[in-house]
């Protein structure tokens, strides 16, 4: 049977699929057993190998005995069959050239027969054996299979999170292509602002040299019409005016000292 198994080509390396498991770099434990499965399968066909070997030489040593079994049964009919025609009661052998004797013929059939008794043990324990190691093998092979679906399943999971990465990966760069550009955004209106800032204060210096100019024209000409000026409520008009003055140029000194401090700089100098 095992030969005719073997004959027909049914473990020959045509009958068994090459399976691609994964083409995606991993782990070197994930490598090593992979690879000390692979040998196992490996032990395994080695195995069925010689065991189909040993099945095969047993085989012809079983029908070589047969065939040896079955010429000395046919050598002991003839030989009675001449033994019934020479009626040679007393001699004990026989008459014709060439026959041995039946004590002769009697070992070679317990001999054959021993020997067949034993072929057929080996032949049953060869095959018991032959059968295990096939469940093995199939026991081998479906957990190859599950390893396959499980590398599968792994395989696509490794997609998407892939997948799901390089979305992320892409996102994180439009996310920081939007922030740069809110960074020069920002630095060019900074820039722009402290220019106007800048400006604006050397107006504020310009309006207060201005206003310090015209307050000191203007005390000039009160002072001389109030020393040409008798009537008191002129004089006392005069002097509020002049007074009104001196706060308006005092309250633009303080906002301008203010303009060049900070929001906690004026408070902390206020108390």
């Amino acid at each position: 049977m095992q030969l005719d198994r073997v004959e027909s080509g049914l473990f020959t390396p045509e009958n068994f699929k090459c399976v691609e498991v994964y083409n995606f770099p991993s782990t070197p434990s994930q490598e090593k057993n992979f690879m000390n499965g692979l040998q196992n399968v490996r032990q395994l066909l080695e195995g069925l190998e010689r065991s189909l070997a040993k099945t095969s030489k047993y085989e012809d040593q079983l029908l070589r005995c047969k065939s040896t079994h079955a010429h000395s049964h046919a050598y002991w009919w003839d030989s009675d069959r001449s033994e019934k025609e020479s009626k040679c009661s007393k001699s004990g052998t026989y008459d014709l050239v060439g026959i041995k004797p039946r004590s002769q013929v009697n070992l070679a059939e317990s001999w054959s027969t021993m020997s067949i008794v034993c072929l057929q043990y080996q032949y049953e324990e060869l095959s018991k054996r032959y059968e295990s190691l096939l469940r093995a093998y199939h026991d081998r092979c479906a957990v190859v299979r599950e390893r396959d679906g499980a590398l599968g399943r792994l395989r696509a999971r490794t997609k998407d999170a892939h997948s799901q990465l390089a979305h992320a990966h892409r996102t994180l760069i439009a996310v920081g292509d939007k922030y740069l550009e809110l960074c020069r955004k920002k630095r060019t209106q900074k820039n722009k602002y402290e220019d106007r800032i800048k400006h604006l204060k050397a107006t504020v210096r310009g309006v207060m040299a201005m206003c310090e100019h015209a307050r000191l024209q203007l005390d000039t000409t009160i002072a001389r019409y109030l020393e040409t000026e008798g009537e008191a409520p002129n004089a006392q008009l005069l002097a509020e005016i002049r007074k009104c003055n001196l706060l308006f140029l005092e309250n633009l000194r303080l906002k301008a000292q203010i303009e060049k401090l900070t929001p906690g700089e004026a408070f902390s100098e206020k108390r």
